[in-house]
């Protein structure tokens, strides 16, 4: 389906380069009865350089690089996965980085930190949404694992990791 537009480079700054992984025969499953949106939503990906890697899945995440499953190694500095809503456990990121309930706790810049507070991955691994721990800005409580949450915090999220590509300090949630 990808192949079907022209792909128009789009020049990121920095020598950024963006992969989407799906695990799917295709994105945006879910606009099945939507064809135009879906055609639409695939040619803004391609005309803005996205590279898409269908039928595979993210399978290891080290300090340099991100492995797929099937055997492709993507040299990284930067991962971001939306996993849905419950936290998954992916190689590399262990027990020290998650609360009891599985989820991958969070600084007030949605940076992950150990039990012990200290960022994760030199400041370079993020986490919101469901899979994540983040503490809401004005009680300190964990905040709940819904849609409304997560877009509020993914939307922080992608906003500090472009400060960061950008080298500009980073904001807390709130």
């Amino acid at each position: 389906m990808l192949s079907r537009f022209p792909v128009r480079s789009v020049h990121l700054p920095h020598g950024i380069r963006v992969h989407l992984v799906h695990a799917g025969d295709q994105i945006l499953p879910e606009l099945a009865d939507q064809p135009r949106l879906r055609r639409r939503a695939v040619a803004e990906l391609e005309r803005l350089g996205v590279v898409c890697h269908l039928g595979v899945r993210l399978v290891e995440v080290t300090a340099t690089s991100a492995r797929l499953s099937d055997g492709k190694v993507l040299p990284s500095t930067t991962v971001v996965a939306t996993t849905g809503q419950r936290p998954v456990r992916l190689p590399g990121l262990g027990e020290d980085l998650r609360d009891l309930q599985g989820r991958l706790t969070t600084a007030s810049d949605l940076t992950v930190t150990g039990h012990d507070g200290r960022p994760a991955a030199s400041g370079r691994l993020w986490a919101a949404g469901d899979a994540a721990r983040v503490l809401h800005p004005s009680t300190g409580d964990p905040v709940p694992a819904n849609a409304l949450w997560a877009i509020k915090a993914g939307h922080r999220l992608g906003d500090n990791v472009a400060r960061v590509m950008t080298g500009r300090p980073t904001r807390p949630f709130t």
